[in-house]
């Protein structure tokens, strides 16, 4: 699931605007609304504005023609996708510059990092239940867990594991059974 691999929801950037998110580097999972491609003065290349959404809110999203130009295609259809970029106040109002765009089958990282949110307030057994499910599937694929809290903490395990979509649908119902 895409979604297990955004550090923030929309929501928190807001939130934490009072703090001073400006400059802080997402990655956030959701979909695209309203893609207005515009060509810029300067350089006569395609660039674009968004809306982007996920089950917290939304936020104004600026594609500038180096990211544009590469992700277009992808961008047609409504499916998810996990936006990384750096968060830019204008006019009092945080969006999300993009720096890279990936859609469902392009999640992996580049270096085959897979990042895991663990919910806040999850308890040690299904900690626990996670790191046996973990351990018991070795393969190529680096494990970040991202701890949800005031203040998100990553954790880089020293383990890899095998990802395909089976791996993905145990994680999700271990964590979709943190919030029992």
């Amino acid at each position: 699931n895409i979604n297990k691999l955004s550090n923030f929801k929309i929501r928190d950037i807001f939130d934490n605007h009072i703090t001073g998110s400006e400059g802080i580097e997402v990655n956030i999972a959701g979909i695209i609304n309203d893609l207005r491609v515009i060509i810029t003065k300067k350089s006569g290349q395609e660039m674009a504005f968004a809306k982007f959404q996920d089950e917290t809110g939304t936020i104004n999203v600026v594609i500038f023609p180096s990211i544009f130009s590469g992700t277009k295609e992808i961008l047609t259809d409504s499916s998810p996708y996990l936006l990384s970029g750096k968060i830019d106040f204008r006019d009092e109002e945080p969006s999300l510059i993009v720096e890279s765009i990936k859609n469902e089958k392009e999640i992996i990282t580049e270096d085959n990092k897979l990042f895991i949110r663990i919910p806040k307030g999850t308890g040690t057994e299904k900690l626990s239940s996670l790191k046996e499910l973990i351990l018991k599937n070795p393969g190529d694929h680096k494990v970040c867990l991202v701890f949800e809290g005031e203040i998100n903490k990553q954790l880089d395990l020293n383990v890899k594991i095998n990802w395909d979509t089976q791996m993905a649908h145990s994680i999700e119902q271990i964590l979709e059974n943190l919030a029992n």
